[in-house]
C-alpha cells in the first residue's frame, strides 16, 4: 500500500508543477512568454528592447513577461526562470527548439498568439489584447468609473523577472 501511494505521488507531482506554472497567473495577468535559445539571440534582444519601451502600457493591460532559456544557466541574472521552471514552460507550450518564440497567454490561460523568429511590435500585441472580450469589459468598466480599475501592483504586473 505504501509503495502504491508513493508511486501515485511521484506520478502526480509533475502534473501539480505544471498546473502551478499556469494557475498563479490565471484570471490575474496576461502573460507574455519569451522562449530563447540563448540570452544574446538577436530576435530576443530586439523583442526585449521593444517591450522595455512600453512598460506603462503593459501595466495597464495586466501583462507580465516571463523569459525562458532551456538550460536555466542564466537564472542568476534574475531575468530568466530556473531550469526546473523552464522545463515546465517547454512542456506546456512546446516551443520550437533552438528558436526564439513568443507566446501570449490570456487571462483565461489560453494561448492567444504565437510568433516564431520574428519581433512582434508592441502595438500589435496591444491591439490583440484590446480586442479581447475581457479587456473590452475592463475598458468599459474603467470609463464608467472615475477611479483606476487596474487592480494589480504595477511593478508585479510589468514583469515576472526583474529587467
Amino acid at each position: 500500500m505504501k509503495v502504491l501511494v508513493n508511486l501515485l505521488l511521484i506520478l502526480l507531482f509533475p502534473i501539480c508543477l505544471q498546473s502551478q506554472a499556469l494557475n498563479r497567473f490565471q484570471w490575474k495577468n496576461r502573460v507574455l512568454i519569451l522562449f530563447t535559445p540563448e540570452p544574446d539571440n538577436p530576435v530576443f534582444q530586439q523583442q526585449f528592447a521593444e517591450l522595455k519601451t512600453v512598460v506603462d502600457e503593459m501595466v495597464d493591460r495586466q501583462l507580465i513577461t516571463i523569459f525562458v532559456e532551456p538550460s536555466g544557466n542564466f537564472e542568476n541574472t534574475t531575468l530568466f526562470v530556473d531550469e526546473a521552471e523552464a522545463a515546465q514552460y517547454y512542456d506546456l507550450y512546446s516551443p520550437k527548439p533552438y528558436q526564439f518564440e513568443m507566446i501570449l497567454v490570456g487571462l483565461d490561460g489560453n494561448v492567444k498568439l504565437r510568433a516564431t523568429n520574428s519581433v512582434t511590435p508592441a502595438k500589435a500585441i496591444f491591439e490583440l489584447i484590446d480586442s479581447m472580450p475581457m479587456r473590452q469589459k475592463q475598458l468599459r468598466k474603467r470609463y464608467g468609473n472615475t477611479g483606476n480599475s487596474n487592480t494589480t501592483n504595477g511593478k508585479d504586473a510589468v514583469r515576472y523577472r526583474e529587467w
